[in-house]
């Protein structure tokens, strides 16, 4: 069919190339979105410093589950695990250069 664009699919973003998009209006796109966006567990993190460490983990879990490993990274450092080596700034300069 000329004229048209092909979309390109994928299990995760990790599974496409930067310039690809998921189509979350089909059946895979619908099931993937779920299951990422899905809570961590039942019991809301109460942004406690007690439970920080635990959210931290399953949504490191969640984050290699889902194939976004390379969005967590600011400067070669992991958001999830270097966090205290990451500043506002730098955060804030990665996402103008998306």
């Amino acid at each position: 069919m000329s004229g048209t664009n092909a979309v390109n699919y994928a299990l995760t973003p990790a599974g496409l190339a930067n310039d690809k998009l998921i189509n979350y209006n089909t059946k895979l796109g619908k099931k993937y979105w779920s299951n990422s966006t899905k809570k961590l567990t039942k019991k809301l993190y109460n942004r406690g410093p007690h439970n920080l460490k635990m959210f931290l983990e399953r949504l490191s879990y969640r984050v290699e589950e889902s194939g976004w490993n390379e969005i967590t990274k600011i400067n070669n450092n992991d958001l999830l695990t270097q966090h205290g080596t990451i500043s506002i700034k730098d955060c804030r300069k990665e996402a103008t250069n998306i």
